[in-house]
This record gives structure tokens, sequence and C-alpha cells, in this order.
């Protein structure tokens, strides 16, 4: 018994001693330990990393470093954790109710799964971040993987065809060029098109677009982002519905496009060197006729003007029994040529000003940190040479990004200074324009001259040649001779700081900062000809300079709590915007010499200086709800006062309110097998545009009245002429914003463990209260008044349909395709309906904007080939030129017996009836294989540039289909191009459904094939990581358009006239090789 007791008494003690030790431990700070990695075992750098304890308030956060690996210290042995891990691209991953022990046994292996668009993939929203299972709108995202090894000049570039609903045209090939951006369809007649872009929080200004004009209105404008750099991007996510982007008000209606840069991560100090040199060619050369078949066409037509005009002469006769008219003389210069002599000058005129230009780009990344403290630093440097002769864009970049804090403390600042250097050619434009469009000059310049005289001067041929030819500039001569260099200095900058007063609840102060400075110098030497001039001519110059100073502050007071099941997450604050934009231009004209090009070398002959401001004061509100993870609820407004509206109308609400239904996590759908995920939701809310004139409210004072700059000025008693001003607009103090009411709904499911994702969106889309130029009586002293009348609707649907899976242990295959169609119709004008009719590059070509109709339609002349016969001519309507066989023939819209201007009828619209993309990454082992599709089908486009090069006059040179034209009733040729004449008859000059093309097109965007060396090599050689790859961006277009761009528009930002090519800046195809190095 005694025996017994002491065994007991022993068995105790050791439970009383352990229960000491483990009183004593339990409660200790511990260190906790974990790697996180992908499916393939590839570390993660940079992953965050949120810990919470279970019953208590702390909360600790951390996140990767180069190796993959966290560290969190001052844990609680004994206490219950959750950790939540959230990277971009990846889906959300969580361990809950992780226990720590004392001592040193607190090791965690994470394992992240690629993100296919998946429910826990984390998706930046305004003002925070959900994952997408959580979302209740319609939102679109890009991964920073995506965008990479593509060789282009702005990120935005690389966004075609990657989104449904989401429309990037590349309207222009120059580099640092136009991209255009339309987020389901166009929104506005007059207002702005243009999503707002949000870069870490701070909304950006598309004022930048117009900074420093040229001397040509055909130049694309400026792109304000080729500024940011690529590399730096870490996410992009578009808000498209107005649930999604009424949380930006006013601002909201064309879009908006979250950007979230890269920042540091904890660990050592690592270094990312990424590098890529490519070779850049024209993407296609135009088909135009060669020197023998243009002298043919010299000959027919002026031939033909002469038969006209004598119809007893014969082809044959010289010309001097021809009438005094050059236009019927036969030039001499092309007799050698209808001989068929050989080795005569053949000039290639593309060839001459394209050229393969190389480009090259380096940046260098340094982040690293610890728990409290985080560090990211980049450098950028680009070096591209523009396809067109005498065309280089260089931009030198960098970023600096702090973050850190405590427990409950945070601070970060992100700034971000570049530079641009842009030496420009003026590819854009007619032959005719100011300074004349190279490209257009290159494709109508008479082949028979070469580019230069026997001394080496630019042949000046075309300029002078006489004989009823059109007088054109050398587009050599035009390329390189004159100077023009714009350069841009850029300053973002933001910083936040963010305190949690409560458990959940968190007060965040930010504030960022804008600055965009321009400057532009041009110089026209007096070596360069004016059109029809001779040398020297006189000399010209103009300096500009922009600047743009925009600045943002806000308050947000967040709060965030889980309640069983329920969960909330709601949000409230003030922002305030305003920017101050200043102008100043300064021309000069005969300078003594073209070696001093600076303006105080010339005469000042003009100049002017002006002041612009706007501001934004907005209040917002969101509040987010959830249950069981199955029932979302999301409801949002902001208030908003601008400077840029009426008095009356200064400030505007927009509410949304959104619901989402996670159908797949209801007890009831666990035996549905093959469909791992479904989720029904719909939203409803309203946004606006304020993308207007800054004062265009206001009455606005002016030294003219809009057509004559002297009527203000006035006579004092002692006759001394004063300057004075006038009233030249009206105001209206009931002007306000545009306002958009949008209803979505969608569904999102999962197939197959999420292997397979498909979403579907409807939408439709009534913007109202548009901004219209009316027509006023002439005794008010004005034309027209800006005042809000009209509506439009837009209606489509989009399929996202994408896949990601592992096919066996060393293959993986994962794919991404989207359709979408938008339907756009004019639902009201003004008071009376009445449609705007608006024209183009030239007097008659016409534009319509029509109830019932889309925005912008071509309004045109209806082609129905050529009168093939006398009986042809004389049975059909006219017009009232004199009229031949072989004309244009035209459709008798109202059936009048004659062709006027009641026979213009729409002819199509440049926006398409659905677009489409596809893109897809087949890996084997390290190796990997991708490209991606962008397409636009049902648009058209007004190629107006054929009323010269596909005019059969033989004044220009002429595409090459035109040898196939009317010659007589016996060879009508290809049955719709009209006879060859130098005088053009009957409506052969009338732009007409002629000039319109199919602008469908299928476009291979990229194709990639990469290498990722294993980190059983990399480890050897002291490396993180490395990977080369070779790229060909624009490798294939498949079109019917004949010139260079099916995407072209020479003016993007009007849509009452989009659609028009009147000579563009080709797009380039670039083969290119990438290395990037992680040490």
């Amino acid at each position: 018994m005694i025996r017994l007791l002491r065994r007991y008494s022993r068995i105790l003690l050791l439970l009383l001693c352990a229960m000491h030790t483990y009183a004593q431990e339990a409660g200790k700070a511990v260190l906790v330990k974990g790697s996180v990695v992908s499916e393939n075992g590839e570390p993660l750098i940079g992953v965050s990393i949120t810990v919470k304890q279970r019953n208590g308030k702390e909360t600790y956060n951390a996140s990767t470093n180069e190796r993959g690996v966290f560290q969190l210290q001052g844990l609680k042995a004994g206490a219950q954790y959750d950790f939540s891990f959230t990277f971009i691209g990846y889906e959300h991953n969580r361990v809950d109710g992780f226990i720590v022990k004392a001592g040193e046994g607190n090791l965690l292996l994470v394992r992240m799964k690629e993100s296919s668009h998946g429910l826990n993939e984390l998706v930046v929203v305004g003002y925070g971040s959900r994952t997408r299972k959580e979302l209740t709108g319609a939102v679109a995202s890009v991964r920073s993987a995506d965008l990479m090894q593509q060789p282009v000049t702005s990120f935005d570039q690389a966004l075609a065809g990657k989104m449904a609903g989401i429309q990037v045209m590349q309207t222009n090939g120059a580099p640092g060029g136009n991209v255009s951006i339309r987020v389901r369809g166009v929104g506005s007649i007059s207002a702005g098109n243009n999503p707002l872009f949000v870069i870490d929080g701070m909304p950006v200004t598309n004022d930048t677009r117009n900074a420093s004009p040229g001397v040509n209105n055909y130049q694309q404008p400026a792109n304000p982002l080729a500024a940011i750099n690529i590399n730096d991007i870490a996410s992009i996510d578009v808000l498209k519905d107005a649930a999604s982007a009424a949380i930006y008000g006013s601002r909201g209606s064309t879009g908006v496009v979250l950007i979230r840069t890269k920042k540091g991560t904890a660990g050592k100090l690592t270094v990312s060197y990424d590098a890529n040199y490519g070779i850049q060619q024209v993407n296609k050369h135009v088909d135009v006729l060669n020197a023998y078949d243009y002298a043919q066409l010299v000959y027919d037509g002026h031939n033909n003007a002469y038969l006209d005009a004598v119809p007893t002469g014969k082809p044959t006769d010289p010309n001097n029994v021809r009438p005094r008219n050059p236009s019927t003389w036969i030039p001499p210069q092309v007799l050698p040529y209808l001989a068929g002599e050989k080795g005569l000058t053949n000039t290639d005129w593309q060839k001459e000003i394209f050229r393969q230009a190389p480009m090259q780009s380096h940046n260098v990344s340094i982040y690293g940190g610890n728990e409290n403290l985080s560090y990211y630093f980049s450098g950028n440097y680009l070096n591209q040479d523009g396809i067109v002769i005498n065309n280089n864009y260089k931009r030198y970049s960098s970023r600096f990004r702090i973050d850190g804090g405590s427990k409950r403390f945070r601070f970060g600042v992100n700034m971000s200074p570049s530079f641009t250097d842009n030496h420009l050619v003026n590819a854009e434009g007619p032959w005719f324009a100011p300074n004349s469009g190279v490209v257009a000059l290159a494709l109508g310049y008479a082949p028979i001259f070469p580019v230069h005289n026997p001394d080496g001067t630019f042949a000046d041929s075309v300029n002078v040649w006489g004989y009823g030819q059109t007088n054109q500039l050398n587009p050599v001569a035009v390329a390189t001779l004159i100077k023009d260099r714009m350069k841009n200095f850029r300053l973002m900058a933001n910083a936040y700081m963010e305190y949690e007063i409560l458990s959940g609840l968190k007060y965040k102060i930010s504030a960022g900062a804008d600055i965009n400075t321009f400057r532009r110098d041009y110089y026209r030497p007096s070596t360069l000809p004016i059109p029809s001039g001779t040398l020297p001519s006189v000399a010209t110059g103009f300096s500009n300079t922009d600047q743009y100073t925009n600045w943002l502050t806000e308050h947000t007071l967040s709060y965030a709590k889980i309640f069983g099941k329920h969960k909330i997450d709601a949000l409230a604050g003030f922002t305030a915007q305003k920017e101050n934009q200043e102008h100043n231009t300064l021309t000069a004209i005969n300078f003594p010499t073209d070696i001093v090009t600076t303006l105080n070398a010339g005469q000042i002959n003009a100049g002017s200086s002006s002041q612009e401001q706007w501001s934004l004061n907005s209040w917002l509100a969101r509040v987010q709800y959830s249950y069981a993870d199955k029932y979302f609820v999301t409801g949002s407004v902001r208030r908003d006062g601008s400077s840029r509206f009426g008095i009356n109308k200064k400030w505007a609400s927009f509410p949304a309110i959104s619901a989402a239904w996670q159908v797949s996590n209801e007890p009831f759908f666990k035996g549905v097998n093959a469909i791992s995920s479904l989720k029904i939701r719909s939203s409803y809310g309203l946004t606006g545009n304020f993308q207007i004139p800054n004062y265009g409210s206001l009455a606005q004072l002016a030294n003219y009245n809009g057509t004559n700059a002297s009527n203000s000025n006035y006579i004092l008693g002692n006759q001394t002429l004063v300057n004075g001003v006038s009233v030249v607009t009206p105001a209206n103090p009931d002007l306000t914003w545009e306002s958009t009411a949008s209803f979505d709904a969608g569904v999102e499911i999962g197939f197959f463990k999420d292997a397979l994702n498909l979403t579907v969106d409807f939408y439709n889309s009534n913007t109202t209260k548009l901004l219209l130029n009316l027509p006023v009586p002439g005794i008010s002293g004005f034309s027209t008044y800006l005042q809000n009348i009209g509506a439009l609707n837009n209606r489509g649907m989009e399929i996202t349909l994408s896949y990601n899976k592992k096919l066996g242990k060393d293959w993986s295959l994962e794919g991404n395709a989207n359709f979408s169609f938008n339907k756009n119709k004019v639902t009201r004008l003004g008071p009376s309906g009445a449609p705007i009719i608006a024209t183009g590059g030239t007097g008659n070509a016409y534009f319509i904007t029509k109830i019932g109709e889309a925005i912008g339609s071509y309004y045109l002349y209806e082609t129905n080939g050529v009168y093939r016969d006398k009986a042809d001519l004389d049975g059909s309507a006219k017009t009232s030129n004199p009229t031949y066989v072989g004309d244009l023939k035209f459709n008798d819209i109202n059936s009048d017996g004659k062709i006027d201007a009641n026979d213009r009828t729409i002819i199509g619209s440049f926006q398409p009836k659905y677009i489409f993309g596809f893109s897809n990454t087949l890996r084997y082992k390290q190796l990997d294989l991708s490209f991606s599709i962008q397409g636009s089908q049902g648009n058209k486009i007004l190629n107006l540039f054929r009323r010269y090069i596909a005019n059969v006059e033989g004044n220009f040179n002429n595409l090459s289909f035109v040898k196939d034209h009317f010659v007589s009733p016996d060879n009508i040729g290809n049955g719709y191009t009209n006879r060859a004449n130098r005088l053009a008859t009957g409506g052969n000059g009338i732009t007409s459904s002629w000039h319109i093309e199919d602008g469908s097109f299928v476009r291979v965007r990229n194709i990639a094939l990469g290498y990722t060396f294993p980190a059983s090599l990399l480890n050897r050689i002291h490396l993180s990581g490395a990977r080369i790859y070779g790229a060909v961006q624009n490798p294939f277009t498949f079109t019917n358009y004949s010139l260079f761009n099916p995407e072209i528009s020479n003016r993007t930002d009007n849509a009452l006239t989009a659609g028009e090519d009147y000579g563009s800046y080709p797009l380039a195809r670039v083969y290119s090789m990438g290395l990037n190095i992680t040490f």
C-alpha cells in the first residue's frame, strides 16, 4: 500500500512540475517561421501575411523574403492564430486555428495556387481590396505577369484583348504614342470617353493628353501613361459597372482603371535586373503602283481629261495642240516609262521613310525590409527609335517606396519621378497639312523621282513639277529637316498614415501630387520649301511650355468586423482634389540662319499664355455585408462638388447597390460535382462624367467675337484704338454632370474544381443630361449654347472563359478567351430631336449623330459600282456635274431621279459589333510558350486618304488595285473603280461609301517563348531567379483594310467624328529578347 502511494505521489509530482512548466511557458513570446511556395515548389516573394489572435486584439503583419520565407516574432505560446496569405495573381490561402507551441517547433509550409480568376483571388476595388468571391460588381483584372514579355513603351498597349468589355486601340505606332481605351462602349457625345486612371490611390488627369500641341491638327495626343514603368506594376483592375465605379462618382461613368504598384517585402536586400532588346520594323507595306504603272495612270488620266474637253482629239496628240490646261498635257517625265525603258528611277518611298529600328529597356529593382519596415526602389531606362526616320523616344524613370509601422500604426511614402525626351516626326495627317504628314507623302509621292539630287541635296521634283500635278514635298526631307522635340518631367508622389483606433476601426490620411511639365521646341528650316514654293523658304519656329499640378488629400475611416457568420466592412471619407494648368507659347519667323534655332535668333511674331484650374470636393461612404460566405450586399454613395459646373448644380450624389449569391455554398448544391462554384450577382448605380471645359458654365470674355479678332476693339474720343473684350460664350448656371444609370447582371461558374471558369455579364446603361452645343437665335449674340439635353443607351453582353490546369507532372495549361458585344444608340437629342451633322477632315466627309443610331455614324453618298455604258448612264440618277460612262454610280436614296445632298445615308460606324481576345500559356517543366490575340469585327473606317491615293487621277501615286479601273464598256475592270481622269467628273470627287472600308481585324499581339532556370541550378551560383525569353509583338494582322492600321482614328477624343484615316503612323512588328535575373 505504501509502495503504491509512493508511485502515485511521484506521478502527481511529475504532473505538477509539468503543469508548472506549461504555466511558465504559456504566454511567452515565441518565433513562428514558414515558407510560401507555388504549386511547383518555387518560392513566392512578397506574399502578404496577416495573423490575428483568436479571442484577442493582437494583429501581426509580415511578408516573404527572396526565398519565400517569413518569420513572426512575438506570438504567444499556447494561443490560437488565424493566418491569411494574399498575393496578387494567386488565390487567397488561410491557415486557421494554428496553436503556437513553446520552443522552436513552429514551422509552416504554405502552397499557393496560381489564380485563373478564382474565388480567392485578391482584387483591388476603390479604396480597398476584396477577394473575388466577395465581389458584387463587374471587375476585370490583369496580373503583372500578363503584362511582361511584351516590348511596349506604355503598359496600356499590353492590355489589348486581355479583358472583356475593354476596347484598347493603339491608334498610333509612334514611341510613346496614343492609346485609346473604351470601357463598355462610347458613353458621351461631347464630354470625354476616356476612363479614370487611379495609380496607388491617386486619380490622375487626362488633361495632359492636350499638352504642347503641334502645328498639325491631325497629330495624335500625347499618352499620359507612357511615363509609367511597366515593371513597377503589380496589378490592374478595371471597374466596369456602376456599382463598382460609383465610389468615384462624377468620374466613373466611363470606367475606372485601378493600378497598384509593387512594394517591398520582409527579408534581406534583393536585387532584380530585367533587360530587353528588340528590333522593330513596319508591320505592313501598302501596295501602291510602281513607277511604270504610275506613269501609265498619269498618261490615262491626262488623256481622258483631254478627250473630255476635246472629244475629237486623239490620245497621241502632242501637248502643243491641246488646250491651255496643264491637266490635259502629258508630262514628258513619264514618256521613258511608257516606252518601257529599263533601269529608270523607281523609288519605293515607304522604304525610304521606314527603317529597322532598335529599342532597348533596362530595369533594376531593389527591395527588402523586415516586419516593421519594407522598401522598394526601381530605376528604368528605355531607348526606342521609331520606325519612321528621325524619330526617337527616351525615358528615364524611378520609383521609391517605403511602407512600415507597428501593430496599430502604418505609414507609407511612394515617389516616382520620370523624364521623357521625344524627338517627334510629323507622320500623321494628309499631304497638305501644315508640314505635311510624312506617311501620307510617302504613299502619294511620284515614284519616278529620286530622294536626292546628284549633288546630295534633297530632290524637290514634285513640288515644282507642273503639268497639272499636285505639288508635294519630298517625304524624306520633311522627316529629316524639321526639328521637333518634346520633353516631359513628371513627378508622382503620395504618402499615407493609418492608425487602428479600436479593433477593426482604422483612420487613414493620405496626400498625393502629380506634377507634369512639358516643353516643346519646333523649328522648320529655310532649306525646306513650302508647297508650290521655292528655296529658301521663311524659317519658322515655336516653343510651348505647359505645367499641370494636381494634388489630392483624402481622409477615410474604415471598420471591419466578423460576428460569427456575419462580416461587415464599412468605409466613410472625404477627398479634395485640385489641378492648376499653365500654358505659354511663342512663335518666331525670319531666322537669319538655320544654325541657331532658338527663338531669340528670329523675329517674335506671336505669343500667348493662359491659366486654368479645376477642383473637386467629395464625401463618400460604402458598406459591404456578407453572411456565411453565401450572401453579399454592397451599398455605396458619393457626393461630388465640382468647380466646372453651374452655380445651381455644383453638387450631385451617385448612389449604387449590388448583391451576390454564392449558390455553390448552399447545402443543396453539395451534390453537384461538375460545378465547383456558382455565383449570381446584380448591380444598379449612378455615375457621372465631368470631362468638360473648365469654364463651360461661365460667361467667358475674349478680345474677339469668335470670327473677327478686331470686333471687340473700340476707339476713344482722341481717336486712339483700344483693345477691348466681349462676351463670347453665354453662362449656364444649371450646367451639370452627364449622368449614367447602369444595370448589370452576371453569373460566375467554376467547373472541375475551378479549373474551368465562365463569367457572363449583361448590362444596360442609360446616359442622360448629355452636353450639347445647341443653336440659339442670332439676336442673342451667340451661335450656340452648351446645355444638358440628350440621352444615349449602351447595352451588351460580355463572356469570359478561363482555364488553368496541370496536365500530369510536368505540363500545365492556362488560357483565357473573352467576347464583348455592345450596342450604342442615341435616344434623345435636344428639344426637336434634330440630328447632329459634323464634318471630318474635308468639308464633304459627313458624320451624323441621330436618334436610334450609333454616335458618329458615317453619313455619305452610297456608290453602286460605275456607269457601265451609255444606257446605264441615261437610265440612272446623276449628280449635277457633267457625268460620263465609267464614273462612279450612286444610289438614289429618296428616288427623286437626281443625286444630291438628300441622298446621303448612314454607311456604318467606327464602333464594332463585337470585340474579342484570346491568350494562352503552355508550360512544360521550365519552358513556357504563350500567345495573345486581339480582334474586332463589324467596325468601318473612313479611309479619307483614298481621295488622293485611290482617286484614279494620276496626280498622286495610287493604291495598286486602281490598275483594274474602268477603261471602256467592253473593259469595265473590277466594276467598282471609276475611269482615270485628271479632272474628276460626276461624283468621283465626292466623299462616299467608296471611301468606307471594313475595319474588322484579327491581330496576333504577342508570341513568347521562355525558360526559367531551376532553383537547384541557381542555388549553386547564388541566384534567386533567372529567366530568358524571346518574343514577337504584332507578328500578324489579318484584315481587309488597305492601309496600315485598322485601329486608326485621327480624332480619338471626338466621338462625333471618330474612325477617320487621313494618314497615320503605322504599328511596328517587334522581335525581342529578354533576361530577368534576381540576386
